[in-house]
């Protein structure tokens, strides 16, 4: 009796309905524990669907992108990448899930998503006010964690969460205003330079293509907005923070050459020259490129970090050229789905483009919480285009 409720408790959705709603908040507090509830809904999908998986259009390319890495792990002999790539195909079944979800509850839960945005960023402002958020987290120099902690991504996060509640903003241009604005000061000031640069250029692009008799009000409005908040409260740290990190930015540009940005391109280009087929295993940038450093006596020349931080390069070095082939494959389609069922003028559009931007940083792919971002956007954006799909 007992083994039969048990089981019938895990037939329904209710379970994995509630892990699903704990994971954005999990996500902020644990990365442990939100792997734990990813995990959790899985299994409870799994067992629901009997390994019965409906895959259809650019999904098989998307499971292909979850599979090199075992290919590659393999023909490197690399057994704790071997491990490590397998555990990392739990994203595309948690694809297949959230995307199912989101089909009868994303309304629900896009709201409930907005009062997460809301008080996330609530947080933000009072540890860059108050240098304590209102858990204790202390503001560290010039860069700010929220509720995060000792993790820098709050504005990815924060990013992540602007899809969701676009459509909910979007209904009304005061509160589209006001979200807007809110966002871009909150960027400034956690210090983000990429994530403000990839916003903007997502929300400019929308409204130049969607409202552009608005725009000029808007930029108007912007600079008036930011004229009265530094003269309230008196914003001389936050100016000068903000322009000595983006000339610092601006110079690393022009200074290419001579950035660690440059360092770290030639220590993906230096990887990829020796290992380009099947790239040089799952999650193993870092050993190869102290290896290569010994090999050519490359001590001043490059700079080793954990990946290449930047989706294209690492993927290509650490999974080869046909784990790239395929990635770029499954962004065209979904590129190609977004323009047949939107159009290029559409938010969703602007918001893909610039989130695969192939020319900017990014965390790893292959992370526990970016792989995490990255395959919660895709399944956001494959409900959207098959809610949008023309009968």
């Amino acid at each position: 009796m007992k083994i039969s409720k048990i089981k019938n408790l895990f037939e329904g959705n209710n379970i994995k309905i509630i892990l699903l709603y704990i994971l954005p908040i999990a996500i902020i507090f644990s990365n442990a524990l939100a792997d734990i509830l990813l995990v959790l809904t899985v299994l409870i999908y799994i067992f629901e669907k009997k390994f019965k998986f409906k895959i259809e259009n650019f999904e098989y390319f998307l499971l292909l992108f979850f599979l090199i890495p075992i290919i590659s792990s393999i023909i490197n002999l690399d057994y704790n990448a071997l491990i490590k790539s397998i555990l990392y195909v739990r994203f595309f079944i948690f694809y297949l899930l959230f995307k199912d979800f989101l089909e009868n509850n994303n309304k629900i839960f896009s709201k409930y998503l907005f009062i997460i945005f809301i008080l996330v960023t609530a947080d933000v402002l009072i540890q860059y006010f108050f240098y304590y958020d209102v858990f204790g987290f202390p503001k560290d120099g010039k860069r700010l964690s929220g509720p995060f902690n000792d993790e820098f991504i709050v504005a990815t996060y924060l990013f992540l969460l602007f899809l969701f509640i676009f459509d909910l903003i979007n209904k009304n241009n005061i509160y589209e205003f006001i979200i807007i604005n809110l966002m871009i000061f909150t960027f400034i000031i956690i210090g983000e330079r990429i994530i403000l640069i990839t916003f903007i250029s997502v929300v400019g692009s929308y409204y130049i293509f969607n409202k552009f008799k608005f725009t000029f009000f808007y930029l108007v409005s912007v600079i008036l907005f930011f004229i009265l908040l530094f003269n309230v409260f008196n914003l001389q740290d936050f100016a000068e923070n903000f322009f000595f990190r983006y000339y610092d930015f601006i110079n690393h540009i022009t200074n290419y050459k001579e950035s660690v940005y440059y360092k770290l391109f030639l220590s993906s280009i230096f990887i990829i020259k020796e290992n380009y087929l099947f790239g040089i295993g799952f999650d193993q940038f870092f050993s190869n490129c102290n290896l290569i450093i010994e090999k050519y006596s490359l001590q001043n020349v490059i700079f080793c970090s954990n990946h290449s931080h930047n989706y294209y390069l690492e993927i290509l070095s650490e999974t080869g050229i046909f784990a790239l082939i395929n990635f770029v494959i499954l962004l065209l389609f979904i590129v190609l789905q977004l323009l047949n069922n939107f159009s290029f003028k559409s938010f969703y559009f602007f918001y893909f483009l610039f989130f695969i931007f192939p020319i900017k940083t990014y965390s790893s792919i292959y992370s526990q919480t970016d792989g995490l971002f990255f395959i919660i956007t895709i399944s956001f954006l494959a409900y959207k285009i098959k809610l949008n799909k023309p009968i």
